[in-house]
């Protein structure tokens, strides 16, 4: 008899908290469960890393940088919190008044609301991070993998909680980071008394669209310079020396493979090793017909590509620009940024022209017709002189 006042008391204590009002709607959140907070790994989304790179190229040549990619609760743009997790933000269909059975739909979270569920609701989800080898982006669909979503605690209601959050914008040359807002769906579903999550889905923040995945991309492009030597007097066997110049803002973590052709001194062409940040300055030694070929360079870096003054040995140097087969008309005195995809060939061309001196037609010239008038005025003396005699 003791037991059943007792439940009597409770059930008039929940019907009050049903008069509850939060924003002018009648709700009951769901009382904390006295048990000890559970640790759950509710589902997962996908994340996707790919590679561009310019076309007709071996992938081998455009190896991706190991990227770790991270996320923070919030929108993109918000101050960084807890590293690698989302918070509640909203929640739809959700069952909050246990006594009537009535479902209330919140498209968003206010202050009150959020301090009233608080208790029964977890605030936050963990999400795991998504790490990718070297060489872990593809050339097609990309490499995808999932990331994990980890509950603590429990949900007392079913229905859609959706948790906000954003990707970490890292340094990392050439690799693109996501500048979205998402979030993810977590479905909560009474299974014989028990809500368990269904499903988790990414949705994108402000349309509620389900989103595939998060995909990032690492864009590279290939720096070629050819040296030409021309004119009558243009000697094929002189070395020049050429300087390429790379800058970079953010740190380089790729690998730069370099090959030539007809290249003179091979101990040259050793790749560029990654992890640095600021200038990079490679000279090479070439003659006519050595082309240098640098492949994977990280967009957004910069390159220049000069060659030492000649001037003073009678040579005239001119470049040319060809972007993916078109000629380019940039100002190849000043650094030009990387595209991702791109293929810039550089074509450095010495020419050395010299008048050459036959001794006829030039300086001796004169002499010769001073003389051939001598021989012709004797001539003509020696004809009028022996006509005299006759």
């Amino acid at each position: 008899m003791r037991e059943n006042k007792l439940t009597k008391t409770r059930n008039i204590l929940l019907s009050a908290l049903a008069a509850v009002t939060l924003a002018g709607t009648s709700v009951l959140p769901a009382l904390a469960d006295d048990t000890a907070s559970t640790t759950t790994t509710a589902g997962s989304f996908t994340k996707t890393y790919t590679l561009t790179l310019p076309a007709n190229e071996d992938a081998a040549n455009y190896a991706s940088p190991a990227e770790t990619f991270t996320f923070s609760s919030g929108e993109f743009g918000a101050t960084k919190t807890t590293a690698n997790e989302a918070s509640l933000a909203a929640v739809k269909n959700t069952t909050w008044n246990t006594a009537t059975d009535t479902v209330q739909e919140l498209s968003a979270l206010d202050s009150t609301t959020q301090t009233a569920i608080a208790a029964a609701v977890p605030a936050t989800v963990t999400l795991d991070t998504a790490a990718y080898t070297a060489s872990g982006a593809a050339t097609t669909a990309g490499n995808a993998v999932a990331v994990n979503v980890t509950t603590k605690g429990t949900y007392k209601n079913p229905g859609v909680y959706y948790y906000d959050f954003h990707e970490v914008a890292g340094t990392t040359a050439g690799v693109t980071y996501s500048e979205n807002s998402y979030r993810v769906a977590l479905n909560v579903k009474n299974d014989n008394g028990t809500f368990k999550i269904s499903s988790v889905k990414l949705v994108n923040k402000y349309t509620g669209n389900k989103v595939d995945s998060i995909t990032n991309t690492y864009g590279a492009g290939k720096l070629s310079f050819t040296k030409k030597v021309s004119g009558n007097t243009g000697d094929t066997t002189k070395k020049f020396t050429v300087t390429v110049t790379l800058t970079s803002d953010k740190t380089v973590k790729s690998t730069i493979f370099v090959d030539g052709i007809n290249a003179p001194d091979a101990s040259q062409l050793t790749r560029i090793d990654p992890d640095w940040t600021g200038t990079k300055k490679l000279t090479y030694t070439v003659v006519d017909g050595t082309t240098i070929t640098l492949r994977n360079i990280p967009a957004g870096v910069s390159w220049l590509v000069m060659e030492a003054d000649y001037s003073k040995d009678g040579y005239d140097t001119t470049y040319s620009l060809a972007t993916g087969g078109t000629a380019s008309t940039s100002d190849l005195t000043k650094t030009i940024p990387m595209v991702a995809g791109q293929d810039n060939a550089v074509t450095i061309t010495n020419t050395r022209d010299t008048t050459i001196d036959t001794g006829i037609f030039t300086s001796n010239a004169p002499y010769f017709m001073i003389l051939g008038i001598a021989v012709i005025g004797g001539i003509a003396y020696f004809a009028a002189n022996k006509k005299r005699h006759a």
